[in-house]
């Protein structure tokens, strides 16, 4: 059995994946292989792989997008190494890199272990450590490192992320449910520390990202939003979980997401969370002092006439796992199924 096996996602990476496979095999660790998952590039980008310069390295090809979770799952799945380390296809690891990720992720209670991330562009800047969220929008807006060594992270970043490859498994990889881009990684921190693990920066090790503002491939915006409401569908209650929605009801795409959201099998895997979960999403976010500006008066904004918007699956009646809305003056108030809210005395 292999100790490591890195995972690395591409689409369209161009010569970027030429760069980072190269780097990967220099500072890669023994009896550790490397896994070249494409994402269906229409770019040639990953031609170079079926040379025999690269006999070593395990490419796989998807010819349908699957995206970057669905891609993670893919690639990690066809390994049994002990632990698995998922990297963007434009990075830069320094040697020695994965010492401090071992001895980090051999701590007792650690569930994933992320680098300081760099920046390709301004290799002079300070690197980031971690993310954290802003405002009901979810996005992860990277931290300034605030300690050496290893410690907890709201959120790390999917750029360069350790985990086991047992504990993997058992927390449900990532979500599968997720489409295209956007919010897989956030959405597998935070339900690493909901379960009971925790998420680390490993401080003494860099690892250069290239940044940019979009992605070489094309991002549905409706899916986009599917995923950030997944995610709060799944992970969030009360305030925080109206105001994610209510924050994206403006959204020209808000009508198509919410039906995408609907059809998916989101109320399920919210119950298989459920019960897994150690920790309330009140708990995570008191942890790290995190303040979304969120309105305190919910359960006040509750007593008012509120409309029940309904998503049914089954279009001649409701069903326990539909999912409803909770609206009042225009503004999303709580989201869940009929039976979630029924049992909360709201429908």
């Amino acid at each position: 059995m292999r100790e490591l096996a890195t995972v690395i996602i591409s689409k369209n990476e161009g010569e970027e994946l030429r760069r980072t496979v190269d780097c990967m095999l220099e500072v890669q660790p023994t009896n550790s292989e490397i896994i070249v998952v494409d994402d269906a590039s229409t770019d040639d980008s990953c031609a170079f792989l079926t040379g025999a310069t690269y006999a070593d390295v395990r490419y796989m090809r998807s010819d349908a997008t699957l995206g970057v979770a669905k891609a993670r799952n893919f690639g990690a799945s066809a390994t049994d190494a002990t632990y698995l380390v998922f990297s963007d296809a434009h990075v830069r690891v320094q040697p020695g890199w994965w010492e401090g990720f071992r001895a980090a992720l051999e701590t007792t209670g650690v569930g994933a272990v992320g680098p300081g991330f760099g920046n390709l562009a301004d290799i002079a800047r300070a690197p980031a450590c971690g993310a954290t969220f802003t405002r009901p929008t979810l996005k992860a807006q990277l931290m300034e490192q605030k300690g050496t060594g290893a410690y907890d992270v709201p959120l790390l970043g999917g750029g360069f992320l350790g985990v086991r490859n047992d504990l993997w498994r058992q927390v449900g990889m990532f979500d599968a449910g997720m489409q295209g881009l956007g919010f897989e990684d956030s959405e597998f921190c935070m339900r690493l520390w909901l379960f009971g693990y925790r998420c680390v920066v490993q401080s003494d090790v860099v690892v250069l990202h290239h940044f940019r503002d979009a992605p070489p491939y094309y991002v549905d915006t409706a899916w986009y939003i599917y995923n950030r409401l997944r995610f709060a569908t799944l992970h969030l209650t009360g305030a925080r979980l109206a105001d994610v929605f209510s924050e994206s009801a403006a959204l020209p795409v808000f009508r198509e997401a919410l039906h995408k959201l609907a059809d998916s099998d989101v109320i399920a895997r919210k119950d298989w969370i459920e019960s897994w979960r150690r920790h309330t999403d009140e708990w995570f976010f008191d942890k790290f002092s995190i303040d979304l500006s969120l309105a305190s008066d919910f359960l006040a904004r509750l007593t008012g006439s509120l409309t029940a918007l309904a998503i049914p699956q089954d279009s001649d009646r409701l069903c326990d796992n539909d999912l409803l809305l909770l609206v009042r003056r225009g503004k999303v108030l709580m989201t869940g199924s009929l039976s979630e809210l029924r049992a909360e005395g709201y429908v």
